[in-house]
């Protein structure tokens, strides 16, 4: 158990030493999906720690990330309304704060979005890009299948490069 997430199957190398925490294939299954990661937590100046790691997931769903990971709710937040699972390989790096905790104004990163299935659910975007074209029929929902979806994170705010949907 860390923080508020069961880790099962933990696999890998992690290394701590001078105030810094090496991983290094550090493989796990947390919240239904597979994740690897490999990256260093930096606190060797503990006045300005940082960190800067990799992380590929498999088969995560999309509200249970939201739910647990601050990262998700602060760079993703419609996540919250969406179903289905996904998959990302992506690499961040940036300062922390006092706790430890990404400062999100200084988040860097890039990756990709593996979107297996997911079904967007009270999108107002939606609803009003459907009031004002008359093009969407059923705008309540979005149902999004096996899309790739290119991102970048630069100084905290998220930069999607544009996908095809059907």
């Amino acid at each position: 158990l860390y923080d508020n997430m069961v880790i099962e199957k933990a696999n890998g190398d992690l290394v701590i030493k001078d105030g810094i925490v090496d991983m290094s294939d550090l493989s796990m299954r947390i919240l239904g999906g597979n994740i690897i990661m490999d990256g260093k937590f930096d606190t060797y100046v503990p006045e300005v720690p940082k960190f800067d790691f990799g992380m590929k997931i498999d088969k995560m769903k999309f509200k249970e990330a939201y739910k647990t990971f601050n990262t998700v709710k602060n760079l993703a937040p419609a996540a919250k309304n969406i179903d289905g699972t996904f998959g990302t390989d992506m690499r961040f790096a940036g300062p922390l704060d006092g706790e430890l905790m990404p400062i999100y104004d200084y988040l860097d990163g890039k990756g990709v979005l593996l979107i297996h299935d997911a079904a967007l659910k009270d999108v107002k975007v939606f609803e009003k890009i459907s009031s004002a074209t008359k093009f969407m029929k059923n705008s309540d929902d979005l149902n999004i299948r096996n899309t790739e979806v290119r991102f970048e994170v630069i100084d905290g705010k998220a930069f999607i490069e544009p996908f095809d949907i059907k």
